[in-house]
């Protein structure tokens, strides 16, 4: 495994205390905070509304934390899968016909290489914008 976001659940290892075996990677252990993730972006939402997730079959698993967690939080999602990397004008569509309030996007090796056109779309769309990384952040990304 050279990364992953929950390496338990993904079967690689039995706990992080004591992975086991032969083991080397790392964890971004993203899905321990997607629920936190919605605190400061439902904050920053003009309003209540639906909440969009950017994902892909990279992220898939993220996707489904997050459905979880919204529903606990009673926030509506909006699944914006990414199906390519050619352009966003589908994904665009999608957003603003659902009338999101905020959009998460997921990091993925698709989204990653990038940067400055998912930080471009995310601009467009013109809603509270979280990242689940910092170089988009770094590359004019709201948070």
């Amino acid at each position: 495994m050279a990364a992953s976001n929950d390496p338990i659940s993904e079967g690689f290892i039995t706990s992080l205390a004591r992975p086991g075996g032969n083991f080397a990677g790392f964890s971004s252990q993203s899905a321990d905070i997607v629920a936190k993730r919605f605190e400061p972006l439902t904050e920053m939402m003009a309003g209540s509304g639906p909440v969009a997730v950017m994902w892909d079959r990279f992220s898939e698993q993220l996707w489904r934390i997050a459905e979880t967690s919204a529903r606990a939080k009673k926030l509506s999602l909006v699944s914006v899968e990414i199906t390519d990397q050619t352009s966003f004008e589908k994904e665009l569509a999608a957003i603003k016909q659902a009338g999101a309030k905020g959009l998460l996007i997921f990091a993925s090796s698709r989204l990653l290489g990038r940067r400055d056109d998912v930080v471009g779309m995310a601009a467009k769309i013109g809603i509270p914008t979280m990242f689940d990384r910092r170089t988009y952040v770094d590359g004019g990304g709201l948070m």
